[in-house]
């Protein structure tokens, strides 16, 4: 298992509440490439749904606030990391979930 953790200053799309794609340089190539994250513990609405445009909203504005950090081990079918989000203690899917954003 591969596990990596990085800092991220901005995003360079979100593309719903519970994921985003960032340039990453992963630690054992040294290459930067793009990745596609998901958030862990959260499911937040998708497009077409009630609400997805307020969680992606939230994740645009959370994730714009300055440099956080995404530690992963797992990827899921699709080949997106499924990781943690967070800065100064807070994780964002805790934060998606306390503005009400969980899918339902």
């Amino acid at each position: 298992v591969l596990c990596w953790t990085i800092t991220v200053d901005k995003p360079l799309h979100v593309v719903d509440g519970d994921t985003f794609d960032v340039q990453a340089e992963i630690w054992l190539d040294g290459l930067a490439r793009q990745e596609r994250i998901r958030v862990l513990n959260i499911d937040t609405p998708e497009r077409g749904q009630p609400g997805f445009d307020a969680a992606t909203a939230f994740t645009s504005s959370w994730l714009a606030k300055g440099a956080f950090l995404i530690t992963t081990c797992f990827r899921d079918r699709g080949g997106r990391a499924l990781g943690i989000v967070y800065r100064d203690g807070d994780i964002l899917a805790d934060k998606l979930k306390e503005a009400g954003h969980q899918k339902k």
